[in-house]
């Protein structure tokens, strides 16, 4: 082989690594924006479970109050049906009272009669 060729081959080569290497700093770009897309979808991931806890903790939050609502009225409700209760029982007995007929004694009879 002459030297010319070995001259071509040579720049052949070099025509080939450079092409390579331009491939390589694609292939790099790619890399380097293929891991910016990563972290940002992990970022973005990590924001979407923060908020999903907390509504969950919304949700909680409301369920125990909506509990402690439940638990501090209902002891005040049965008060209220048991005051209800006597009340309605105690009305009961005054009106039979009211309805008995009490016997008269004889001297209110007879001052009865008298008038």
């Amino acid at each position: 082989m002459s030297d010319t060729q070995k001259i071509e081959e040579l720049e052949k080569k070099v025509l080939e690594l450079e092409k390579l290497k331009d491939n390589c700093t694609l292939t790099n770009d790619i890399k380097v924006s293929l891991t910016k897309y990563i972290k940002s979808n992990e970022e973005i991931k990590e924001e979407v479970e923060k908020i999903i806890n907390e509504n969950k903790i919304k949700q909680d939050i409301h369920k125990k109050s909506w509990l402690e609502y439940i638990i501090r009225t209902t002891p005040i409700l049965l008060y209220i049906l048991l005051t209800w209760c006597i009340i309605i029982s105690i009305a009961d007995k005054i009106i039979e009272y009211k309805k008995i007929d009490i016997p008269l004694t004889k001297e209110v009879k007879v001052a009865q009669d008298a008038k």
